[in-house]
């Protein structure tokens, strides 16, 4: 009898995860989401003041509503109660259901094969330091500030750029480019627009990617973070460049025309010769910088860590059909070592390492300085993987926290780097 419940148990916990998979998968759920958000905010007669969220994406003016009416339990509990009954009726009536979920993953696993040789992007191509091909857009900034991929950890590593920003001021961080990958696509993101007049990090990560956590937090645990994070990161990525756009041109403008913004992806194809057939890419430019949601995908597709933060294996962006996550496959493998992504820099480079193992990769590079934040304090599973409002404000807090500790090393990176003193050496 026992046996038999957890059995039947097992299988109902399957049949949400697949509702979830084909309802994000197939972009059902955030148009579901959206009208009974919207009806809820009618139905109060709630208005926005802020006239810019009211014409940007639906979703992120009917979260802002969600969060200000403090609404996320009573709106979680509707869409577990939805998700429950959606999956008991598919397993009475859609016994197939995962059948379909692994037709998706196989038919994934294909596109990524027999995809493009190489991005539609004019791209220079040489091998890194792994000897690994990446094809680059170069630019013209000689500093950088690059940030590795470490899921729910960019929120620690935003805390760390808002203590440097408080500490040395914006201004000097205005002629540098701004690379990542992965979730370092969200802080680079982050970190950018705050050296361009568009708020401060503190209110980036709240308007951001604090409210994307609030959204995927509307999800039962564990299918929060998983399968619906992308794309939510996807629409508050996409508020984001909007606001920039009609607050703050300038802002904007960094990313779309000044090529300040780096984003890196990983990609594989049977097309290319042997020994070469997976590479990276990073770009500054071309078709899909050119809209906010054009920009909101691009974040979205180097942060898919393949069917757990999404349903998917790859994304299909303007510049190639089939792009993976940026950081892919993190620490690295025998055959495709941990992403070397100071390849592109000329002159000096201030590296935000929170995967581990980046201070070893460029001791010898004095080019090079990195801020191992993982050598700072130990970081668990539930850091990675946080989820709700409440841990990832927790984790911004901690690297407030660790960078006050670790000050007299982040002043010798940014003197090394940018040639600034700090204020009581100034």
């Amino acid at each position: 009898m026992f046996v038999a419940l957890v059995a039947h148990w097992c299988s109902f916990v399957l049949n949400v995860a697949c509702v979830v998979f084909l309802l994000v998968r197939y972009e059902l759920l955030l148009p579901l989401l959206n009208s009974l958000l919207g009806l809820w905010r009618k139905s109060r007669g709630w208005n926005c003041k802020d006239a810019v969220l009211e014409t940007g994406p639906r979703i992120a003016l009917n979260m802002h509503f969600v969060i200000q009416e403090k609404l996320l339990q009573k709106v979680r509990c509707v869409v577990t109660l939805f998700l429950a009954v959606t999956a008991f009726v598919s397993m009475r009536f859609l016994p197939q259901l995962p059948k379909l979920c692994l037709l998706a993953c196989l038919w994934d696993t294909a596109t990524v094969l027999i995809s493009p040789r190489q991005p539609e992007s004019k791209l220079n191509w040489k091998e890194d330091r792994h000897g690994i091909p990446y094809g680059l857009q170069e630019g013209i900034y000689s500093k950088h500030m690059v940030f590795t991929g470490g899921v729910s950890l960019a929120c620690y590593v935003l805390g760390v750029v808002h203590f440097i920003y408080r500490r040395f001021g914006t201004e000097v961080f205005q002629d540098c480019d701004f690379a990542g990958a992965s979730s370092g696509s969200w802080a680079a993101l982050g970190a950018l627009l705050a050296t361009q007049g568009a708020g401060s990090v503190e209110a980036l990560f709240h308007s951001g990617i604090l409210s994307a956590v609030s959204l995927v937090y509307l999800f039962p645990f564990p299918f929060s973070l998983l399968l619906p994070g992308c794309q939510a990161v996807e629409s508050f990525a996409t508020s984001l460049a909007h606001q920039a756009k009609m607050k703050t041109p300038g802002a904007y403008a960094a990313i779309t025309s000044k090529g300040k913004l780096l984003i890196w992806f990983f990609a594989c194809s049977l097309r290319r010769e042997s020994g070469s057939r997976c590479y990276r890419f990073a770009v500054r430019s071309g078709p899909d910088f050119e809209s906010p949601s054009g920009l909101g995908a691009m974040i979205a597709a180097t942060s898919v860590f393949p069917f757990l933060t999404s349903p998917r294996l790859c994304s299909n962006l303007q510049c190639l059909p089939a792009v993976m996550d940026g950081y892919f496959p993190g620490r690295g493998v025998s055959f495709l070592p941990v992403p070397d992504m100071i390849v592109p820099c000329v002159g000096r480079t201030l590296l935000f390492d929170i995967s581990g193992g980046n201070r070893e990769l460029y001791a010898g590079d004095k080019r090079v300085q990195v801020l191992d934040m993982k050598s700072w304090e130990s970081f668990t599973a539930w850091d990675y993987t946080a989820c709700s409002p409440h841990a990832c404000k927790e984790l911004f807090a901690r690297g407030l926290r660790g960078a006050e500790r670790h000050v007299s090393e982040i002043d010798r990176a940014v003197k090394e780097v940018f040639g600034l003193d700090p204020p009581s050496c100034s």
